[in-house]
């Protein structure tokens, strides 16, 4: 806690020489979370927001902050406006689908790995990503749509399989669950 301190007075001295800086305010952020300091941490990265609206790393970091609260209603709403503020929106919301799934906001995941999709059709790890969250909330037909768009991202890669085998299994098409099952265990390494 006293090195906090007084990374926390540094901090102070750095924004009255650059007022506005956003990575101060964000380091600022972080130091008041260590302190368990959590009002004075969100005021911080909120400043820092303002400062720098399109970095990555703060847009993340308040959002996970605001799930961390339970605040999921301000979460999806940060989420759907700030995603378009930030250079690599991919990346963002494909990061905020993560935090989605895991507060079990599949709805809220499924959106924004939707998004994503959008903006980059070609990326493995966001189909497969909304493959898992439709597999989620029961939408079989349209995870194996993304588990396809998956594999023709990146065909050597066996997660996809297996949601196909476990969706077709769902949908009682044993013979098709049989298949992409085989599959995915071919190309899981030994």
């Amino acid at each position: 806690p006293a090195l906090l301190k007084k990374a926390l007075s540094h901090l102070d001295k750095v924004l009255e020489l650059r007022p506005g800086n956003g990575k101060a305010y964000f380091s600022k952020a972080t130091a008041c979370f260590d302190l368990g300091e959590e009002r004075d941490g969100m005021l911080n990265l909120r400043k820092a927001l303002m400062a720098e609206p399109g970095s990555l790393d703060i847009n993340l970091a308040y959002f996970s902050r605001l799930l961390a609260q339970k605040e999921n209603e301000k979460a999806i709403d940060f989420a759907a406006e700030s995603a378009g503020k930030v250079t690599n929106r991919t990346d963002l919301l494909k990061l905020y689908g993560d935090g989605f799934m895991e507060a079990g906001l599949t709805d809220a995941a499924v959106d924004a790995y939707s998004r994503a999709a959008k903006l980059a059709p070609r990326n493995f790890a966001v189909a497969q990503s909304l493959g898992d969250a439709f597999r989620k909330r029961g939408k079989y037909e349209q995870a194996i749509g993304s588990y396809e768009d998956a594999l023709k991202c990146d065909g050597k890669q066996p997660q996809p399989y297996f949601g196909i085998g476990f969706c077709r299994a769902a949908l009682q098409d044993y013979e098709k669950a049989a298949e992409a099952t085989a599959k995915y265990l071919d190309s899981v390494p030994e």
